[in-house]
């Protein structure tokens, strides 16, 4: 069990925002921003587990996370919701909107989770929701916004790593696929340390020197700042 497990699995929501992601990878790229601008200690971090997972597991998360937000300890006053565009941004909004509607119907409260009308529009409510897909407007997934720092034309590999595409024809149509395998080939050729590093430990401290990816990276900018004016 890793500590975003652990942060995922906790009673008490003392901090007033909470971020909740598809996975681990998700938040804990998102725990890199909040450090790089100074606010992690505003934010709680979650990620659906069990039975359902990833885009579909939302719901079931929202229903769980309504019996810690109804305990006298907890300050959350804002849901951010984070998911993968995929092949469609809108559709991908709208999966994560109908599951909050569903897990409203299910848990049959007097104070509903208030329904966002777009994408990264705030919803007013107990608690305020909203829901940002990435990367924003456009096709892709986590990967695509972290492949695009990992290497921006930079990287001492650049010119190997697109010979290398070319050989084995990674830019096809699936998005998604490119994506996730660029990224993984640029942090093995990156990390001699650890090549195979999953997402969810590139950021720590003891892989920061050999993480292709800086949080302060003009390509996260947009998304950092979401967060920096989410939290307020």
């Amino acid at each position: 069990m890793n500590r975003f497990d652990v942060e995922n699995t906790q009673s008490d929501l003392p901090r007033s925002y909470l971020v909740v992601g598809e996975s681990a990878a998700d938040v804990a790229f998102v725990e890199a921003l909040l450090i790089h601008r100074g606010i992690r200690d505003r934010y709680h971090l979650g990620f659906p587990e069990g039975r359902r997972t990833g885009k579909y597991g939302f719901g079931d998360y929202l229903i769980g996370l309504r019996t810690k937000l109804e305990r006298p300890s907890s300050q959350v006053q804002k849901v951010l919701i984070v998911t993968d565009s995929d092949e469609d941004h809108g559709a991908a909004f709208t999966i994560v909107r109908d599951q909050i509607r569903a897990a409203n119907a299910e848990l049959k409260l007097d104070r509903n989770y208030p329904i966002p009308t777009a994408v990264r529009v705030t919803a007013n409510g107990f608690p305020s929701v909203g829901i940002v897909t990435l990367p924003f407007d456009e096709q892709g997934c986590l990967e695509t916004v972290l492949v695009a720092a990992a290497d921006d034309g930079t990287h001492p590999l650049h010119d190997c790593f697109e010979a290398y595409w070319a050989c084995t024809h990674f830019d096809h149509n699936r998005r998604n696929v490119e994506s996730k395998q660029k990224l993984t080939t640029i942090i093995a050729a990156s990390n001699p340390n650890n090549p195979s590093c999953s997402l969810v430990f590139i950021w720590s401290d003891d892989q920061r020197r050999w993480n292709p990816m800086r949080p302060d990276h003009p390509v996260f900018q947009p998304f950092s700042d979401f967060l920096v004016n989410f939290a307020t």
